[in-house]
């Protein structure tokens, strides 16, 4: 009789590092706010931060939340926002940066020296913002290091996912024609 195998890239684990005692777990489904209130991001006063870029540095946590519409329609993103966010296989995610971020800058700097510097990065996808009825979840794929970039404004990144996405997360981007 042959031995079953078990397909866990659904079950949602605790994330790895020092990211382990955060309420947020890889391959599980948030909204964006509630994201951001796990890493923290908030005002002064305690409110949560208001964010337009799919880009949050939680330096509280030293981590960059990288939010990922896989799918971008021409009618809800700008020419500057189309950028080219892509797994590539199970493991590994080309990403680019917002479109003014250079490699000498800070943010850059802390992409390109993530291993380096301490800090953490987490992936964050959905295939469009809106999904049938209401704004789409995303999905933490967790945490993700650095592998290689080139280019400037956008810097394009290839990242190391520490877990292999679901399979169904990685065709349907192929399906969207990502």
């Amino acid at each position: 009789m042959e031995a079953a195998t078990s397909d866990i890239s659904h079950i949602a684990l605790p994330l790895g590092g020092d990211l382990a005692a955060l309420p947020l777990r890889s391959h599980a489904s948030y909204q964006r706010a509630e994201l951001l209130s796990a890493l923290d991001w908030r005002l002064e006063d305690g409110r949560p931060k208001g964010l337009q870029p799919g880009v949050a540095w939680c330096s509280s946590h030293r981590t960059n939340l990288l939010l990922i519409n896989l799918h971008k329609d021409e009618r809800l993103f700008s020419p500057t926002t189309m950028y080219r966010d892509v797994p590539v296989s199970p493991t590994l995610f080309d990403w680019e940066s917002q479109s003014r971020t250079t490699q000498g800058s800070n943010t850059g700097q802390r992409y390109l020296n993530q291993r380096n510097g301490g800090t953490n990065v987490l992936l964050a996808v959905r295939n469009a913002p809106k999904d049938d009825i209401t704004t789409a979840p995303f999905m933490l794929l967790g945490n993700a290091d650095y592998l290689s970039h080139s280019g400037e404004r956008p810097i394009q990144i290839r990242w190391e996912l520490r877990r292999p996405m679901p399979a169904d997360v990685l065709s349907q981007a192929s399906v969207l024609g990502v």
